[in-house]
């Protein structure tokens, strides 16, 4: 059986439905990851099949107004009207590359970003597969992502999925209905008919990290994170090991794929606050573009290194707040300090703290060297932190995602083909 996985993003956006794919693969399915050029070695080394879906999504989130929505921070609203004409223009280009990219699949899987699936399955009647790294299904038990807590109840909480819905819909599912109508030919979605049609959504995070609500639908599991291996095979550089092993354990400070157009005000603020907290780090470079020139000796810059061989060794992890990142860390069992920078990284960012597995949210468009300074000194000094992060890590790595997330796709798509017969 052929499974087309549709991944649009960074690779923070990618990286877990290779996870996936290499699952789905081992159980004995024929695997194809549909994404950006930018990631065919990524996914080619993993042993499975690449087909291109045109657009790039660094250049797009380097762009002016991808920039202006990163400042919208958790401004729900503000961010939706920011992020509109940046998602049209990503959207447009990527729309009809989807379908050859897809064609000649049995099933469809997808991320959020990845919706476009959703309406080629139903041009192609196959089953699809939403497999999401964020929570979106409703529940009274906690708000929407963007939305915050209010002392409201459930009623306030479930209200705000709604309204987030009908954001989402405002900025992504508008156009994809637009080319649903326009070029497949099918009637437009209607916003309630994944939970008429009971499509099945399983979750890529943990429930020690986000308990099953008690509210949830029999069909929208959660399986636990999907993580990839990336160590097989792979070598540290030495001037890494060197300077991990030259002193006192550092921390990492890295904001991935994220950038506000501003990554020399970032680079100033990071080096200012690990002098200012006397503590040596890796920094990452990322598509943040952070540059250092004339690093202290207390600095190492990196530009990719597995999260899992490198955060198990660090004191704390300063991060975007990104889902597999934010995953990664909780993995690790280290306590995190996250900037977060728009979409689901306040989410993040707040349950990070309120779990106590890290310190309080420094959103990025408020972010100053004596904050951050001040977190760091707390994340690697703080003794419950320190035990409830390790804690955290330790159930963590008992749960295996992905197989889980196998099991549950598999079990359905064999219950489809018995019942036809």
């Amino acid at each position: 059986m052929k499974l087309t996985f549709l991944c649009f993003g960074s690779r923070g956006d990618v990286q877990p439905y290779i996870a996936l794919g290499v699952g789905f693969q081992r159980a004995g399915y024929d695997v194809r990851i549909a994404t950006h050029d930018i990631f065919k070695d990524l996914v080619t080394n993993n042993g499975l099949e690449f087909a291109l879906v045109k657009g790039n999504p660094r250049a797009m989130l380097e762009g002016n107004t991808a920039h202006e929505a990163l400042k919208t921070g958790s401004n729900s609203i503000g961010m939706v009207f920011k992020l509109r004409k940046f998602a049209e223009a990503l959207m447009n280009e990527m729309l009809d590359s989807s379908i050859a990219a897809c064609e000649g699949s049995d099933a469809l899987l997808y991320g959020l970003m990845g919706i476009p699936a959703y309406h080629l399955a139903d041009y192609w009647n196959i089953p699809r597969f939403p497999m999401l790294l964020q929570p979106v299904t409703r529940t009274g038990e906690f708000p929407s992502i963007g939305f915050p807590e209010l002392p409201f109840g459930a009623a306030y909480n479930r209200f705000s999925w709604i309204l987030g819905e009908q954001l989402f819909g405002v900025m992504l599912t508008s156009i994809t209905n637009k080319w649903r109508y326009q070029r497949l030919d099918l009637p437009r979605l209607q916003s309630d008919e994944m939970y008429r049609l009971k499509v099945p959504y399983t979750y890529g995070f943990s429930e020690h990290i986000i308990p099953r609500p008690a509210d949830y639908p029999d069909w929208h599991r959660i399986a636990g994170n999907w993580f990839l291996d990336q160590t097989t095979g792979w070598s540290a550089p030495q001037d890494l090991l060197d300077f991990i092993r030259a002193g006192t354990p550092p921390i990492y400070i890295g904001f991935g794929s994220m950038n506000a157009g501003e990554a020399h005000r970032t680079t100033r603020i990071v080096l200012q606050a690990i002098e200012q907290c006397a503590q040596r780090a890796v920094l990452l470079r990322g598509w943040g573009g952070l540059h250092a020139e004339d690093l202290p000796d207390t600095v190492h810059l990196i530009d990719s290194v597995p999260h899992e061989w490198l955060f198990p060794q660090m004191r704390a992890i300063i991060h975007h707040g990104g889902a597999g990142t934010t995953g990664a860390a909780f993995h690790a069992g280290i306590p995190q300090v996250v900037v977060p920078h728009f979409a689901d990284q306040p989410f993040w960012a707040g349950l990070v703290h309120k779990i106590g597995a890290g310190t309080k949210p420094l959103p990025m468009n408020k972010l100053n060297a004596d904050d951050l300074s001040r977190a760091i000194q707390q994340a690697v000094t703080d003794k419950d932190m320190r035990i409830r992060a390790a804690n955290l890590g330790e159930k963590i790595r008992t749960e295996d995602g992905v197989s889980r997330a196998v099991e549950i796709v598999d079990g359905i798509l064999r219950g489809r083909k018995s019942n036809l017969g």
